[in-house]
This record gives C-alpha cells, sequence and structure tokens, in this order.
C-alpha cells in the first residue's frame, strides 16, 4: 500500500505591499551638475570664424536643462 502525504504550509495572510516610491532627484542639483559636466567633460566643437558649437551631447545637456527648468516653473 502506498501514501501519500502532502505537507501544506501554513497559510499566512496576503501582506499589503507599499506603493514603489518616486525616484526624485532634485532639480536644483541635477542643473548643477550639468553645468559641471558642461565646464569639465564635454568639448566645443570650433568653427573657422572662431566660434564655438556644442557638439551633439552637449546640446542633448542643454535640451535636458530646458526640459528641468520647464518641470520646476510647472511644480512651483
Amino acid at each position: 500500500m502506498a501514501f501519500n502525504f502532502f505537507i501544506r504550509k501554513k497559510e499566512e495572510p496576503v501582506q499589503q505591499q507599499e506603493a514603489p516610491k518616486k525616484n526624485v532627484v532634485n532639480a536644483d542639483l541635477l542643473l548643477k551638475r550639468i553645468e559641471l559636466m558642461h565646464d569639465t567633460h564635454y568639448s566645443v566643437a570650433r568653427h573657422k570664424n572662431g566660434k564655438g558649437e556644442p557638439r551633439g551631447y552637449c546640446r542633448a545637456l542643454k535640451d535636458i536643462e530646458e526640459i528641468i527648468k520647464d518641470m520646476k516653473e510647472v511644480e512651483a
């Protein structure tokens, strides 16, 4: 005779999980960091007439700066 024994786990009450907190970044610190990146890491393409134009990634950082500033204005 074969006996099948099943061990049942004690049913625990379902716990409510908290909603994940949003990853909030201080906009002022982020803007300051972008300014530092412009000064140290990112170069400017020079034209024949001596004026500089930011390279592609610098332009992207400028766009990000504008977006952050717009978001700050909306929140205020």
